[in-house]
């Protein structure tokens, strides 16, 4: 299957486990390689996750396993490095507990956020800043932040007034 370069498709893969039959496969195992024509929903959705070359299936099991140089920001605490890069993106996480352009001024606080920060409460605000902190604090040399967001001008504005970034060493990419 990797003749000549080729990367096999991970679905390719389980098909020929499955045609030479080197592993006691579930007995479903048509529906997900393709034999089967009505499916469910979580079918659908496995053949299409299995639908990727197999050099991603490793690639995320070596992230899994801890086995990159990649962490979540939640994932290094306690930990240091000599040189670290902390990307924050608010799109990606598809979350609603922290947000990195609130903090930073870029994004409206929401009724909720001032409510919970009145009352003294966790809040966005609050959780990203100690998820902030954990990153920055783990570089031992050198630190760079990458901040996907769509007003510039205003995180740029917003760090230079805290003092946390001196105008050198801020860089807007566009």
């Amino acid at each position: 299957m990797w003749d000549d370069g080729k990367i096999p498709l991970c679905i390719d893969v389980y098909k020929k486990l499955y045609e030479i039959e080197l592993f006691d496969l579930p007995k479903r195992i048509d529906e997900v390689i393709g034999n089967e024509t009505v499916v469910s929903e979580k079918i659908i959705a496995l053949r299409e996750g299995l639908n990727v070359p197999f050099t991603e299936l490793i690639s995320y099991w070596n992230y899994v396993k801890d086995n990159t140089q990649f962490a979540t920001h939640q994932g290094i605490k306690g930990l240091e490095f000599e040189r670290v890069a902390v990307i924050m993106d608010d799109e990606s996480a598809g979350g609603f507990l922290f947000s990195y352009d609130k903090l930073l001024g870029a994004r409206a606080l929401s009724a909720t956020d001032k409510r919970n920060a009145d009352e003294g409460r966790d809040n966005a605000i609050s959780r990203t800043m100690r998820l902030f902190y954990v990153t920055c604090t783990r570089a031992e040399e050198s630190l760079a932040i990458i901040h996907y967001t769509r007003d510039t001008a205003t995180v740029r504005q917003t760090v230079l007034e805290k003092g946390w970034f001196s105008n050198d060493e801020i860089e807007i990419i566009s």
